[in-house]
């Protein structure tokens, strides 16, 4: 009895020597901290994420400039936002209501620029848009004046092209130029 009772001390002592060697210090995966590691690598990728609503970019930068994609509040099970097998860059449709009123002319700033789909509304007289884009900048302008309310839209000291109230129009601005219409 002597001897088992020794041979299970010494093997209770063993194991327990056996765990502690291989006990490891957690790894530290704080937030505000650098990981710089890879989530997945080819041929052993995750199958699915699930995150809640922010999905946050930081860049090759750490600093106060990020990329985050918000997903709205799903009321239904949405199967598929799918990106087609190809490289390129993804277009964004910035939407900027521009309300006239009394005003004939409104000049858009470098932001509102940018933006690429613009609907002009308020007004049942002709109106201008003076922007300044990129070259190459493509602008659907949706004219929701009443009544005679063309809109022009242009750049400074250009002629610009015409939009008839209650039309939409694909406006693309030139190298050097102004804008002109897109017609199919």
């Amino acid at each position: 009895m002597r001897k088992l009772l020794v041979g299970l001390i010494l093997f209770g002592a063993l194991y327990m020597s056996a765990a502690i060697g291989y006990a490891q210090e957690a790894p530290n995966y704080s937030w505000h901290q650098e990981l710089r590691a890879n989530i997945g690598k080819d041929g052993r990728s995750w199958a699915k994420g699930y995150f809640g609503t922010d999905l946050v970019f930081e860049g090759s930068t750490s600093d106060g400039s990020e990329t985050t994609f918000t997903i709205v509040n799903p009321t239904r099970d949405n199967n598929e936002v799918t990106f087609a097998d190809g490289t390129g860059t993804v277009a964004l449709h910035n939407f900027l209501n521009i309300y006239f009123g009394s005003s004939a002319t409104k000049t858009l700033d470098t932001n509102e620029s940018q933006m690429s789909v613009m609907r002009g509304y308020g007004t049942t007289n002709s109106c201008t848009i003076i922007a300044t884009p990129s070259a190459g900048q493509v602008y659907i302008l949706v004219n929701a004046n009443t009544g005679n309310g063309t809109i022009t839209l242009k750049i400074a000291n250009g002629t610009g092209t015409n939009v008839n109230p209650g039309s939409t129009s694909v406006c693309f601005a030139g190298t050097n130029t102004d804008f002109f219409k897109l017609t199919p």
